[in-house]
């Protein structure tokens, strides 16, 4: 099984229990180490989940012969990424690439900052744009769309989305 976790806000601690219990009973864990940047180094990491991590570059992730994804059909397989497991087109399409191989995949999101701006502003409100981007993520895996995000409807409406969320936040001052 390969899982996306989202690490929180850049310190080791910000993993939830959920996810903290996957790496320590994954057989590989991989760090995304190019979409974002993490606060803290990989040592740390290694030191609070008392096992190592192998740091996976651009290449690595997005490579068609994946040695992420090998053997995560028979073994617990997590890359750990900065924030929310869903932002960036490259871990939905890791995600599909590992359906397309019949690898069963799960998602273990946490706290990050594309959740929270929009509590601080308003607390009482829907987390819109983090709503509508991981519905539409979650959306496109499931439904097997390989062009999530990169055709020019996906871009517009999310970007139209975002724009009306943006909109309300800036009302409110």
């Amino acid at each position: 099984m390969l899982v996306l976790i989202g690490l929180g806000l850049g310190d080791e601690k910000d993993i939830t229990v959920r996810g903290l219990e996957l790496v320590k009973s994954a057989e590989r864990v991989y760090l995304e180490a190019y979409t974002a940047v993490l606060g803290i180094d990989r040592g740390r990491l290694e030191s609070f989940y008392d096992r190592p991590i192998i740091e996976a570059d651009r290449l690595l992730v997005e490579s068609w012969d994946n040695e992420i994804l090998q053997g995560a059909d028979t073994a617990l397989v997590v890359l750990l990424v900065v924030g929310d497991p869903l932002a960036a087109t490259t871990h939905t399409d890791l995600l599909q690439r590992a359906r397309e191989a019949n690898i069963p995949t799960q998602v273990s999101d946490c706290t990050n900052l594309f959740r929270l701006i929009p509590f601080v502003f308003c607390p009482y409100s829907l987390n819109f744009s983090s709503f509508i981007h991981s519905f539409c993520s979650y959306i496109c895996i499931s439904i097997g769309c390989t062009q999530c995000f990169y055709y020019e409807c996906c871009s517009l409406l999310w970007s139209f989305l975002v724009l009306i969320w943006t909109n309300y936040i800036y009302s409110l001052f």
